[in-house]
């Protein structure tokens, strides 16, 4: 996928047991494990993300679609996935897939006269 073009990410959820108020969240790291890019539906303030916090019913089953602009060096990255909720000590994990997906990001392809 070249540099600077958009990458959607499709990822199902099924809950086994009720999670009050989850938390989706993903990071994408470089081959050395340095997190570059990092959201969750926590901070994020969109309506999808909101509606996620309502979701967590045992055996519901979700699919979520993240949007995101490759605004990154061409390179090797890997991308993290999980699931938490919010405790009164922090935020507690219920699943969580690290570096599932590897991603290799192409340097952007660009057209230049030479006079």
């Amino acid at each position: 996928m070249p540099a600077g073009s958009r990458l959607s990410c499709v990822v199902n959820i099924i809950f086994i047991e009720t999670i009050f108020k989850p938390i989706l969240g993903f990071t994408i790291k470089t081959k050395a494990g340095q997190v570059v890019y990092g959201c969750n539906t926590e901070i994020t303030e969109s309506k999808a993300a909101q509606n996620f916090q309502a979701m967590g019913a045992a055996s519901r089953a979700l699919q979520i679609k993240i949007d995101f602009e490759m605004n990154l060096s061409a390179s090797d990255y890997f991308i993290s996935l999980g699931v938490a909720s919010q405790k009164e000590n922090g935020p507690e994990p219920h699943d969580r897939r690290f570096d599932s997906i590897h991603m290799v990001v192409e340097p952007p392809t660009f057209l230049a006269l030479l006079i």
